[in-house]
């Protein structure tokens, strides 16, 4: 069995981290609000809040938001149909192919840019940066894939101005398996601190040569 964990650029964790911290920041503003028009309060008993409620934010909050599980997300006909799968992991997009992975991963300054954008900074649509590459089986069989761990929650889809594209209640997966990928081997495919991984099961009398990548 091997494992084998997906490139996962730490940028986008980083804005994961910004984006709570923004959270707290509004959270602390509310108790300063609140605090100064008790009957009593003082100074020291604000700071004192405060200082509890970051603590708990940094003991449960970031730890839970920097290791968030991966979904994969069936693609029922709501995007175009070369991929079974999708997910977002922290180093971008997975396209998850018959055949293979397909990642697509953004630049840094893609978000500024847009940021810029909309604020008025920039007056003309700026120029999106991506890579593309993938990761394919020579050779393979044309496995059954199949979502393991479905949630709860669900995705609604209405893209675009054709009903017919528009796909409701379809729950994300944590994990997938890609059964006969080769002869006697198969593939799992899951995700460990929000970055992807895949371990292949190689069956005693299957040859695990034939994995070629």
């Amino acid at each position: 069995m091997r494992k084998y964990n997906s490139p996962s650029p730490t940028a986008i964790v980083f804005v994961r981290y910004l984006g709570s911290l923004g959270v707290l920041s509004l959270l602390l503003s509310g108790i300063n609000y609140l605090t100064l028009l008790a009957p009593g309060s003082n100074i020291f008993q604000m700071q004192r809040c405060k200082l509890f409620l970051l603590y708990f934010f940094v003991l449960f909050a970031l730890p839970v938001s920097a290791q968030t599980a991966v979904e994969f997300i069936e693609n029922k006909g709501q995007w175009s149909d070369w991929f079974r799968y999708k997910a977002i992991t922290q180093g971008g997009e997975v396209f998850l192919e018959n055949d293979g992975f397909r990642y697509v991963l953004c630049a840094e300054q893609n978000t500024r840019r847009i940021d810029s954008f909309h604020v008025g900074l920039l007056r003309t649509p700026p120029l999106m940066r991506f890579h593309v590459y993938k990761v394919t089986f020579d050779g393979c069989e044309k496995p059954e894939v199949k979502g393991l761990e479905p949630q709860k929650t669900y995705y609604n889809y209405f893209l675009g101005n054709k009903p017919e594209k528009w796909k409701s209640g379809i729950h994300p997966n944590l994990a997938l398996l890609y059964s006969g990928l080769y002869r006697g081997v198969d593939m799992r495919v899951s995700s460990e601190a929000n970055s992807m991984v895949y371990e292949f099961f190689v069956a005693p009398d299957a040859d695990p040569k034939q994995i070629r990548m």
